[in-house]
C-alpha cells in the first residue's frame, strides 16, 4: 500500500454487510412496490409459476408478459435505488453503517465524483437496461463482459489499498464517515 494514502478505508468485510443492508432494503421495497401497483404480477411469483413458465415457455395466458413486466420493473427500480449513491455518497446500506465515498485521499467528494463512480460500479446493469430497453443486443454482450469484469475486480478490496476496481477507475475509496476530511484550497 502507498504509505501517503490513508490507512482507514473500509475493506471488504464492512463493504459486503452494508450491500446485504440494500439487498434486504431493495427486495422489501420492490415486493412493498409490487403488491401495491402490480398485484397479479406478484402473483404469478407467489403461486410458483415464474419458473414454470422459464422453464416450458408460456401458455398464452400471459404469464410471459407478467414475467416481463415484473424484470422490467426490479431493473429500473433496483437503478433508482443505486442512484442514491450517485446523489449522496453512500448506499442506505453505507449511511447506515456509517460509511461514504471519498477521494483516495480521504477528502470528501462531490457530485461529479459520486456520479462517476454510480456509472462506473453500475456499468452492467446500465448495459443490460439500454439492451433491454432499446433492444441492442451488442449492449447484452457488452453487459456480461462488464459484469464479470466488476465482479472480479470487486476482489480487488481484499488488497491493502481496500479499493475495488470500480474505485480505482472512478478515483474513489470508501471510508467512515466521520474520517472523511475538507478539502482546503492547498490540498486541492
Amino acid at each position: 500500500m502507498n504509505s501517503n494514502l490513508p490507512s482507514n478505508r473500509i475493506g471488504f468485510g464492512p463493504r459486503l454487510g452494508a450491500f446485504l443492508i440494500d439487498s434486504f432494503l431493495m427486495a422489501f421495497l420492490a415486493s412493498l412496490l409490487m403488491s401495491l401497483f402490480m398485484p397479479d404480477q406478484l402473483k404469478l411469483f407467489a403461486d410458483g409459476k415464474y419458473l414454470e413458465v422459464l422453464a416450458h415457455g408460456t401458455a398464452g395466458d400471459g404469464s410471459m408478459e407478467s414475467i416481463l413486466k415484473v424484470s422490467s420493473f426490479l431493473a429500473h427500480f433496483s437503478m433508482l435505488y443505486m442512484l442514491i449513491e450517485g446523489f449522496v455518497g453512500a448506499t442506505p446500506g453505507k449511511l447506515l453503517l456509517g460509511m461514504k465515498i471519498g477521494t483516495p485521499e480521504g477528502y470528501h467528494g462531490d457530485q461529479k465524483l459520486y456520479m462517476t463512480r454510480y456509472l462506473v460500479k453500475n456499468s452492467p446493469s446500465l448495459l443490460n437496461l439500454a439492451a433491454t430497453t432499446l433492444n441492442l443486443g451488442l449492449f447484452a454482450g457488452l453487459s456480461g463482459i462488464a459484469g464479470m469484469v466488476i465482479l472480479m475486480g470487486g476482489f480487488m478490496m481484499l488488497s491493502p489499498d481496500r479499493q475495488a476496481l470500480h474505485d480505482r477507475v472512478a478515483h474513489t475509496a470508501i471510508f467512515k464517515r466521520v474520517d472523511l476530511r475538507e478539502q482546503t484550497s492547498a490540498a486541492t
